[in-house]
């Protein structure tokens, strides 16, 4: 996807982790999974006890 990226003129940055943005929650690949998970609980309200 990149390289269709950059031909077609966009330019790409890399991060690494989880992106929160107001309600919106992004992970990049799949070892970014707890985090996405944790912050999704978060923004969902959502209490978890043992």
């Amino acid at each position: 996807m990149r390289v269709i990226s950059k031909l077609a003129g966009a330019e790409t940055v890399e991060h690494e982790g989880t992106v929160v943005d107001g309600k919106l929650v992004t992970a990049a690949s799949w070892p970014d999974l707890a985090q996405f998970v944790a912050h999704l609980i978060d923004l969902l309200g959502i209490t978890v006890s043992f």
